[in-house]
């Protein structure tokens, strides 16, 4: 059996006088209740480990107490509480600690205080992996739409949309922002504004467990949408959340709290109210690449003299193209009780965008 699994680790490469030699690939191995495995560790989290097996596709969560011994050829770029080690793993302790050795060099790392787990350069210098290993708890996405037309009708449209994500074991924040800006011309007519918009937002949730579920978070939004009459709005809140994991692949992230609705609209003064705040996160990997991404979020006035509220909508599915750039589709419902009945109360807007990711 295990030399059905070598076969899977070799590579046949051509030298220059056209004659082919074999290369022994690096492996990781693993030993779990008396069954060797041999692959790739992928990830680490708090209870399980991530396997990419050599002799198949995808990869397996194994939890630690079932881990008798690990050893990799692989060295890994091991950032914990603070610090950061690189080397090969040549054994587990426990099922909780991990012996990191780099030339002579040992060190002992608890599972528990890891941060982020990532190949180390020296056996992937791939662009997106040095940035990975240089901004390791930052990922992101840059997307841009652009459409011109020339015509009866001159038109001129720009979305752009951005991202970031920061993720320590006791901390995530995201940050989220979007501009807007269409722009129509009649021959003979000067260039009128059909959409003069931007969003942004930003959330930081403080893990209060080690499993990373309960959290206490910070939101706050701004917004402006001059077609509507909305000079800018600002929507902040506080409250609780819990994060429930299924697998690797798929999460949801209910959260409830309380905020206030600050509005300012051009021609009609402003508006301010507390209000409940209640929101949703989805997300989902699919097996072959695509990510969904989903939100709702929800807020009813509280004490108001009328009532009002906020609600938000958005799905997004990201369709990699390379390792590096991706193709998006985006649809959002913009719903708000305005008390004005000519500014309008809902949108619905589909989106298409070439997004650079990291």
């Amino acid at each position: 059996m295990l030399l059905s699994f070598l076969v899977f680790a070799e590579d046949s490469v051509i030298g220059n006088d056209g004659s082919t030699a074999t290369v022994h690939a690096k492996i990781d191995t693993l030993t779990v209740k008396g069954a060797v495995l041999q692959g790739q560790v992928i990830g680490l989290t708090a209870e399980t480990l991530s396997f990419s097996l050599i002799y198949g596709r995808g990869s397996i969560q194994i939890p630690y107490e079932n881990i008798e011994q690990l050893s990799t050829e692989h060295a890994y770029h091991i950032f914990y509480n603070g610090k950061e080690s690189t080397g090969k793993i040549v054994a587990i302790h426990n099922g909780r600690w991990l012996v990191v050795q780099d030339g002579q060099m040992q060190e002992v790392i608890s599972v528990d205080e890891i941060d982020r787990f990532i190949l180390s350069v020296r056996d992937d210098d791939s662009f997106m992996n040095k940035v990975h290993n240089l901004v390791p708890f930052w990922q992101g996405n840059f997307d841009i739409g652009v459409e011109l037309e020339q015509g009866g009708l001159n038109k001129r449209e720009i979305d752009v949309a951005i991202r970031f994500e920061y993720n320590r074991k006791s901390q995530r924040i995201v940050l989220t922002g979007a501009r807007e800006h269409d722009t129509q011309q009649k021959p003979t007519e000067p260039w009128s504004t059909r959409k003069d918009e931007y969003l942004f937002t930003a959330e930081d949730n403080y893990f209060v467990t080690r499993e990373r579920e309960e959290f206490l978070f910070v939101y706050a939004a701004a917004e402006r949408d001059a077609i509507r009459q909305i000079q800018n709005r600002l929507y902040p809140a506080v409250g609780i959340g819990y994060k429930r994991t299924f697998g690797k692949a798929t999460w949801i992230n209910p959260q409830a709290g309380f905020g206030g609705v600050f509005d300012r609209y051009t021609s009609y003064g402003q508006e301010n109210y507390a209000a409940i705040y209640t929101a949703m996160e989805m997300f989902h990997r699919f097996r072959v690449g695509p990510e969904f991404r989903g939100r709702i979020m929800y807020m009813p006035s509280i004490g108001h003299d009328r009532k009002a509220w906020l609600f938000r909508a958005s799905a997004s599915l990201t369709i990699p193209l390379t390792e590096l750039f991706a193709l998006k589709f985006t649809i959002e419902d913009i719903d708000d009780n305005n008390p004005f009945p000519d500014i309008g109360n809902n949108k619905i807007a589909t989106k298409f965008a070439f997004s650079l990711t990291f």
